[in-house]
């Protein structure tokens, strides 16, 4: 019917032209595959950062507060470890206390003791700091990623 209907309104080979077209077409069309959605993305790389360290000289009686955030990883498994540097690096903020909880959008705060520079390691799973280091350890099995700051002057 439809066909008919064409071929009396457009007679000739122009008829014949644009059916031919609408045929491929709508067979080119009728016949594509669905359209795939895109790749799944891969997935972000945990990464830490500190946002304010306290600008206070190392010492027993220097205190302040430092803030971060962390992205790319579950924040119920993994947690930060802080540790300022004086005259070597010194677990934040007490030896045996040195878990920081990760809220659930990211932020993370803690207290510490005054340094000369700070950093934050973004752990996951069991990691025992000591409560010194002579250096920073390097990211690899429980450390996922590892930041550093200096306070300003």
């Amino acid at each position: 019917m439809v066909f008919r209907l064409f071929l009396s309104r457009y007679p000739g080979r122009r008829a014949a032209g644009i059916l031919a077209a609408a045929l491929v077409l709508g067979g080119a069309v009728a016949g594509a595959a669905p359209s795939k959605s895109p790749p799944p993305r891969a997935a972000a790389k945990p990464r830490i950062t500190i946002a304010s360290v306290p600008s206070v000289p190392p010492g027993e009686g220097s205190w302040g507060t430092i803030t971060g955030t962390v992205r790319g990883v579950d924040v119920k498994s993994c947690y930060v470890v802080v540790v300022a540097r004086g005259d070597t690096w010194y677990v934040q903020p007490w030896a045996n206390d040195c878990r920081t909880t990760i809220n659930a959008d990211g932020k993370w705060s803690s207290g510490t003791h005054g340094g000369w520079e700070f950093a934050a390691l973004l752990v996951k799973g069991k990691y025992e700091a000591p409560a010194t280091l002579d250096a920073l350890p390097k990211i690899g099995g429980p450390i996922l990623a590892i930041a550093r700051a200096t306070p300003k002057k």
